[in-house]
């Protein structure tokens, strides 16, 4: 026995001739977010994806619907006769599985048609239905709520079928991963950037993943919170790729040769540099990180600048104005908040000075590089990087 949900995508109805490729892309990602022993047959209609699955797997996929960037809202439905006896008595049906028909309830019926040709509209259908639920029952419990109803009785009629249902859950929205082109993010164990990812990963992007690590001085506790961060920005996305460069020779040869309090912006473009490497390497479309704008010292508009100086390729801050509260509410939202508050520094906090530059001069920071052997220590990262596919 099958199961069927009606899917509606959020701003894919507004591409115009690009539509079908949006449609195509967000089928090909339920295909993939669905369990693998299930059997799913995905039907596109009109305004619509339909997504048919056996009933023991109803759990795993609307999991699996919730987590799909691209879908706005979804409802289980029943697949029902056109006709308008049959649309009356499917009304009813469902208004007896939500209703146990002792106690006061509000309801209204709504009924969408995308077949222009079926000869009965939309408000027609509407008082038909409502009529013969109350021919039914009488009026003593019931009561018509157009505005805000405790139950909304969906009828949706199209070409091919008619379908009812009664409930709306609520998805991502956004678009789907995979039309919007691959970006690189700069991931930390903090709180920030699996946001700023799922922000992007949100917005059709398919986000993978840099981490610079110092295990030297850390330890493997940073690496292992990074590792269920990407992991868990992955179940949004189907797949990703995190590349875990070792940081510690470049610290320590900044830590011994330059200022001091321009540490961390020396560290960031030296990370900035070896991101931008391996994107042009993957013909990634640009960097993205979780910066927000004046939040710690290194995170100033003349920071920010001189960091962006030494690469050429985009780089984008989704959560560049945002509050910190809204951010958290995210983070909580898709479960990275509680990963991101362990304790396991990243490694931007070793060797930190003690006042940190917060408008680094472009002049020191180069003659600060001028005492390092730059192309050596990138290239000995790069080489040493561990690429693992998630």
């Amino acid at each position: 026995m099958n199961s069927l949900y009606i899917i509606r995508y959020d701003k894919i109805g507004l591409k115009g001739q690009n539509r079908s490729m949006f449609e195509r892309r967000l089928c090909k990602n339920i295909k993939g977010q669905a369990p693998k022993e299930a059997s799913c047959n995905i039907i596109r209609i009109q305004g619509r994806v339909l997504v048919e699955v056996d009933s023991e797997f109803e759990e795993e996929i609307e999991d699996a619907l919730r987590r799909t960037p691209g879908i706005h809202s979804f409802s289980k439905a029943t697949t029902v006769g056109k006709d308008i006896e049959a649309l009356k008595e499917a009304g009813l049906k469902e208004l007896q599985k939500n209703w146990d028909g002792k106690s006061p309830i509000e309801f209204r019926v709504s009924a969408k048609r995308s077949d222009k040709e079926y000869p009965i509209k939309s408000s027609e259908i509407n008082q038909a239905v409502g009529d013969h639920i109350f021919q039914h029952y009488g009026n003593e419990f019931l009561k018509v709520n157009l505005k805000k109803p405790q139950l909304e009785i969906g009828l949706e009629i199209h070409y091919q079928r008619a379908m009812v249902h009664s409930k709306i859950e609520r998805s991502l929205g956004g678009l789907p991963v995979g039309t919007a082109g691959d970006v690189l993010c700069l991931l930390s164990g903090g709180i920030d950037s699996p946001v700023a990812a799922f922000q992007m990963l949100r917005r059709g992007c398919r986000v993978h993943f840099i981490f610079f690590e110092n295990r030297v001085f850390l330890g493997r506790a940073a690496y292992e919170k990074v590792l269920r961060l990407a992991k868990t920005l992955s179940k949004f996305q189907g797949f990703c790729i995190l590349n875990v460069v070792p940081f510690t020779d470049i610290q320590v040869a900044i830590r011994d040769e330059c200022r001091e309090r321009n540490r961390v912006i020396l560290y960031r473009r030296y990370m900035y540099r070896i991101a931008e490497r391996l994107l042009n390497e993957k013909g990634y479309h640009g960097l993205i990180n979780g910066e927000c704008l004046g939040q710690v010292a290194s995170q100033t508009l003349e920071n920010m600048k001189v960091v962006n100086d030494v690469v050429e390729c985009p780089v984008y801050r989704p959560l560049i104005s945002m509050d910190k509260n809204d951010i958290v509410n995210i983070a909580k939202k898709i479960d990275t908040f509680d990963i991101s508050s362990e304790d396991a520094p990243d490694c931007c906090s070793v060797f930190m000075p003690s006042r940190p530059a917060t408008k680094a001069k472009t002049e020191f920071l180069l003659d600060d590089e001028t005492r390092l052997d730059s192309e050596a220590l990138i290239e000995k990262a790069i080489s040493e990087m561990e690429v693992i596919k998630i």
